[in-house]
């Protein structure tokens, strides 16, 4: 089961990203993903950072790992798995979307 560290480092690197401190969201999001390298939460909170950052290779690679742990994500499903606010998935699918993931 994934702890409970872990779920807050998903929710920090997300917070991180929407206060466009993107540096500090991809050292987060490693940190889960050292934690827990089969979640693709923590994947796609890198993938975002990383795109966003403007490191749009590195975030490719990450989308790779998202969409090898979870075939089926696109921002249509995140949407409607976890109803992000228009806030909170404004710069996060912005950055999925620069790295290349489906509507």
């Amino acid at each position: 089961p994934i702890s409970r560290a872990h779920d807050c480092l998903i929710g920090i690197a997300l917070a991180l990203i929407q206060l466009e401190r993107d540096e500090d969201a991809i050292a987060t999001a490693r940190k889960a993903i050292a934690l827990y390298p089969d979640y693709a939460a923590a994947w796609r909170m890198l993938t975002a950072a990383l795109a966003m950052s403007g490191r749009v290779d590195e975030a490719r690679e990450a989308l790779t790992h998202v969409l090898a742990l979870d075939p089926g994500c696109t921002l249509h499903s995140l949407y409607q798995r976890y109803g992000h606010s228009a806030a909170a998935r404004a710069r996060f699918y912005a950055g999925l979307r620069t790295a290349g993931m489906g509507e």
